[in-house]
């Protein structure tokens, strides 16, 4: 079942989001058509950026300026667009309506602002793991996200990918549960493949707690 999406693109212009939307229907390297590789005139490209204005597959892109980027402010507009749910990309560039002494003070606002409007609509949120976590050789944990504890204390559920380069040359990822008030963390072992028509497949559980 489709939803209409209000995607809150805080770090990139919505351009540049739809067109790695675009591409991303069309089965084509975003890298390939930034660098001239894909004409605009790709049968695959338009047929998708038509697919991208399909009213069974709607989503709103928008990059509200500094200044309106609270959890409030957003959620008014994805209500007057008639979303069904809102997509944050990303969580550090969020402000908070109250006054904070640090910014981890302000991500917990933030995060409990988050919480609040979760009753309202589905709410995703992106995330950055810090620079220490590029580094490991399996999935990060919580800690590693840094901006605050708040992060899991208030969030349903955390989810993490990690891929080393032998594995991106393979097309694995691995996609775990870092953090759930329901479910045991668990990393699972992923095939993508894609092509005409793309597909995950689950090869096998790499770890269970």
């Amino acid at each position: 079942e489709s939803r209409s999406v209000y995607f809150a693109t805080l770090e990139m212009p919505p351009e540049e989001m739809m067109e790695r939307y675009t591409c991303m229907l069309a089965k084509v390297s975003f890298s390939d058509w930034k660098f001239g590789n894909i004409q605009p005139t790709d049968p695959r490209l338009m047929e998708a950026g038509q697919l991208a204005f399909n009213n069974d597959n709607h989503i709103f892109f928008r990059r509200p300026p500094r200044g309106e980027r609270t959890v409030g402010h957003l959620i008014q507009e994805a209500q007057e667009l008639e979303a069904e749910c809102l997509y944050i990309d990303q969580l550090s560039f969020l402000e908070s309506t109250r006054r904070a002494n640090d910014r981890w003070q302000e991500v917990a606002y933030i995060c409990e602002d988050l919480k609040e409007a979760s009753s309202i609509m589905p709410i995703f949120i992106a995330a950055q793991f810090n620079r220490e976590a590029a580094g490991l050789n399996d999935m990060a944990d919580l800690a590693k996200i840094g901006l605050s504890d708040a992060i899991g204390q208030t969030a349903d559920m955390i989810l993490g990918v990690h891929a080393t380069k032998d594995m991106y040359a393979n097309k694995l990822i691995h996609l775990g549960v870092i953090e759930a008030r329901s479910y045991e963390p668990i990393t699972w072992e992923v095939k993508i493949k894609i092509a005409q028509d793309t597909s995950f497949e689950i090869v096998n559980v790499v770890d269970k707690t």
